[in-house]
């Protein structure tokens, strides 16, 4: 019912809380100053409208958080799963660099060094975005590029497909250069340097060009 101090400032012990299971403790280790769960779990309950965890890091050339997970077979590194009800703005993830001189600063960096997907994105929505791009401020860059793709064989860049058997008038793929004023913006740009052909239309394909002429080249 009061304060309980082991050791004091600069001079600290070892202590153990053990589990009714083998090899299952919790340890606080003195000489590497760490807090260590050993075959144990760290399990919060946060009941009130507070963070559960709050890391405050002085760290510079070390990660923040780092997690080895050399033995997962079939489950998840890590999980993140919301089942609220509610229909107000959040982030189930929220990447934030708050520093405009932070140039160098990559927000989401993946390293996918097996034959597998980079991103997988399952998405039920119906009306909305499964991936968007906000105002982006992209002057003389590109808001998406693919690089230097130069092991390609028998794949492509970019691959579109629809096997919807829905009738409605639909674009699958849509370029609008909305502003009148901007006379020099090119729609579609192709550089073919290969001997074949810059656009093959197959099957059914066709191209429509206005009722009104425009002026080409």
């Amino acid at each position: 019912d009061n304060t309980i101090t082991v050791g004091a400032d600069d001079q600290g012990y070892d202590v153990i809380f053990y589990g009714d299971t083998a090899s299952s403790n919790m340890t606080w280790d003195t000489s590497a100053d760490d807090l260590i769960l050993n075959d144990s779990t760290l399990f919060i309950d946060q009941d009130d409208n507070a963070k559960a965890i709050n890391i405050d890091s002085e760290a510079t050339t070390s990660n923040v958080v780092g997690i080895d997970a050399d033995a997962v077979t079939t489950g998840d590194v890590l999980s993140l799963s919301s089942d609220s009800s509610s229909t107000g703005t959040r982030n189930i993830l929220k990447v934030n660099n708050d520093n405009t001189s932070a140039t160098g600063t990559t927000c989401l960096n993946i390293n996918q060094d097996a034959n597998a997907k980079g991103i997988s994105i399952d998405s039920e929505a119906t009306t909305q975005s499964s991936l968007y791009f906000l105002a982006p401020a992209i002057t003389t860059g590109q808001v998406i590029e693919v690089n230097d793709a130069n092991s390609l064989t028998t794949g492509g860049i970019a691959y579109l497909y629809s096997n919807s058997s829905d009738n409605s008038t639909r674009n699958l793929v849509s370029i609008i250069n909305e502003h009148a004023s901007a006379d020099n913006a090119v729609g579609l740009l192709i550089q073919q340097d290969g001997a074949d052909a810059s656009i093959e239309l197959t099957g059914n394909g066709s191209i429509k060009f206005p009722g009104t002429q425009g002026a080409s080249s």
